[in-house]
């Protein structure tokens, strides 16, 4: 049998109007999907519209409608003859979830990225909302949609697919927003960015001066970091390989990756778009520098990535970060500094990074460690941010703080089920575990020693803790047999040649093992300012009780300044640091410390 073109049906395509919306959103002439009531038609599961030609629409029971106009507070609708198909819905990128696979959608974004594979040309879209992997194919390793260009905003129909269990776009249609639509695109866009991109609105975990003070830089840090996530820049944290330095990396990692995982819907995006790794050095390396420019440029190279942020954190506040830093803005890095250790001589580092958040800034001591400040960072990044807020106690004892706010996170990680007993275990395990990680990330086992696993964490404290003290034990005989104790006036100096007498490569650490004498010699002489000394071939170790008189800052400066061509350079805190100088100045340094006391007691 022939059929002549009368005979044919047509089909109607037509479009689905969200239950969201209203009468007043439905647009004059454009045909949408009606459920049909003899003559009624049901447009979503509030607007309802008059039929002007019901006599068509007899025993249908769903059908397309032309919107026509209202009249007297009715819409009227024109029911359309034929088959009708619904048209693909309008849909925000970060709705799409496994239940809409193999469902049909339009999407308006920018084309932040075009990757050309063996097989499909892969299109990174991104509509302010999240980020999808959208494929087109021409053929094996052929350029599909050759008119399509990176920084181009686009409208596409795709259709929900899944690849190695990510969802991903594939294109049906593709083609460039009118020229002049695209501003008004691109000014949405800047708008969802800046909303996506505020602090969180909630308070800080304590009362503290200090915050208030601060919070105008730590919501500017907020606000770097959730553009750096919204906009696709990868983000690189360096963090100080040690508990606070841990610390504060971690609680800044659980509230990051969340919302990388958010905006790309890909597991694999937490690898690709964030990376932590730890500094032995207590500064930003310039050889760390160089190996993160390095990557950044390959991967700029390789897969057009941004450049990314880089956080430094517990570090990074000194005068030997600044060249580091410099490199890093000169190759188009952003920076972010959180720390918590004196500033450099002129704070050279406020002009150098984007954002450079210390207390010392706005005139505090020590009333805060780095795992304090970011924790507080991390819950204006994400409020939602999970099984971080014992980490302040645990980073605040671990580094020997004594303040107010100190007191109130401990209070905090009591009720969470951490004692202080615990959490002092709990540091020294971290430490002992950061000192053989090296420079690894270590991403699971790092994850389970803050706690992801909460009874494989005390196990594991359990295990380790005893060993630690073992070692700790063992070296402290050695250092209690081979140290010098002098008074000097009203001050106790006790020197040890660390460098002879513990065993190299082996933990504790030197700046450990200097930790454990002194606080022996503390406990020994409970009334007694002490200033210990720890050194080597070409280092010194201090540390220091108040009273003493004596600043690291201070002798620093002091020492620069007498010995000018030893090569000396260092920092820390006032009273707990680090020099080092070449090996023919250090036994001049170290003499100088009995006139620096000499002096104070004269004084």
């Amino acid at each position: 049998m022939k059929f002549s073109k009368l005979d044919r049906v047509e089909t109607v395509k037509v479009n689905r109007l969200p239950n969201d919306k209203t009468m007043f959103d439905v647009q004059t002439g454009k045909s949408y999907h009606a459920i049909l009531h003899g003559n009624m038609a049901e447009l979503n599961s509030s607007v309802k519209a008059r039929i002007v030609n019901p006599e068509e629409a007899a025993g249908k029971r769903q059908g397309g409608v032309e919107a026509l106009k209202i009249v007297n507070g009715q819409l009227e609708v024109k029911y359309l003859k034929g088959r009708f198909e619904l048209e693909p819905e309008q849909i925000q990128l970060s709705n799409i979830n496994q239940d809409d696979l193999n469902k049909k959608f339009v999407v308006t974004g920018k084309i932040e990225n075009i990757k050309q594979t063996g097989g499909p040309t892969l299109f990174t879209l991104f509509d302010g909302s999240a980020t999808m992997s959208i494929k087109g194919f021409a053929g094996a390793g052929q350029r599909a949609h050759p008119e399509i260009l990176e920084g181009q905003i686009v409208t596409t129909q795709i259709q929900i697919i899944e690849h190695e269990g990510v969802l991903e776009g594939e294109i049906i249609t593709i083609h460039e927003m009118p020229k002049e639509r695209q501003s008004e695109f691109d000014a949405r866009l800047r708008q969802i960015l800046f909303e996506r991109s505020r602090p969180e609105k909630i308070d800080f975990l304590v009362k503290s001066d200090v915050l208030l003070k601060l919070k105008p830089k730590i919501d500017d840090a907020v606000v770097l970091i959730k553009t750096a996530i919204a906009d696709n820049r990868p983000i690189v944290l360096k963090h100080h390989a040690d508990t606070d330095g841990y610390s504060a990396a971690m609680t800044l990692q659980r509230a990051i990756l969340p919302l990388i995982l958010s905006q790309h819907n890909d597991e694999k995006s937490m690898w690709m778009y964030f990376v932590r790794t730890p500094s032995k050095t207590p500064f930003y390396d310039y050889y760390d520098a160089t190996k993160d420019i390095g990557m950044a440029l390959s991967d700029n190279a390789k897969f057009n990535q941004k450049m990314p942020l880089i956080m430094i954190v517990d570090t990074g506040s000194g005068e030997e970060d600044a060249l580091p830093i410099k490199k890093a803005k000169l190759f188009g890095c952003q920076v972010i500094v959180i720390d918590h250790h004196v500033v450099g001589k002129g704070d050279p580092i406020s002009k150098l990074a984007d954002v450079h958040v210390n207390p010392h800034l706005v005139g505090d001591d020590y009333s805060f460690s780095a795992g304090m400040l970011c924790t507080e960072v991390a819950r204006l990044i994400n409020k939602n941010a999970e099984n971080i807020d014992y980490i302040p106690a645990l980073s605040g004892m671990a580094d020997r703080i004594e303040s107010p706010e100190l007191g109130q996170y401990l209070v905090m990680a009591e009720k969470l089920g951490y004692s202080k007993e615990f959490l002092k275990q709990l540091s020294d395990v971290i430490d002992f575990e950061a000192w053989n990680f090296k420079f690894a990330e270590s991403r699971e086992l790092v994850d389970i020693l803050f706690g992801s696993d909460k009874d494989l964490q005390r196990k594991i404290v359990d295990m380790l803790y005893p060993e630690i003290q073992a070692k700790f034990a063992r070296q402290l005989e050695i250092s209690k047999n081979n140290c010098e104790i002098k008074p000097i006036g009203k001050t106790l100096l006790a020197k040890l040649n660390i460098g002879q007498h513990s065993n190299f490569n082996t933990y504790p650490p030197a700046g450990k093992s200097l930790s454990g004498l002194h606080d022996w010699v503390q406990v020994k002489h409970p009334n007694t300012p002490v200033v210990s000394i720890g050194y080597g071939e070409d280092f010194v170790t201090i540390r220091a009780t108040d009273g003493t008189g004596f600043t690291i800052s201070e002798f620093i400066d002091r020492i620069q300044k007498k010995f000018p061509f030893g090569g000396i350079d260092g920092g820390g805190h006032e009273h707990a640091g680090s020099i080092k100088s070449i090996p023919s100045v250090l036994p001049h340094i170290i003499e100088e410390f009995e006139i620096v006391l000499a002096e104070k007691k004269q004084a």
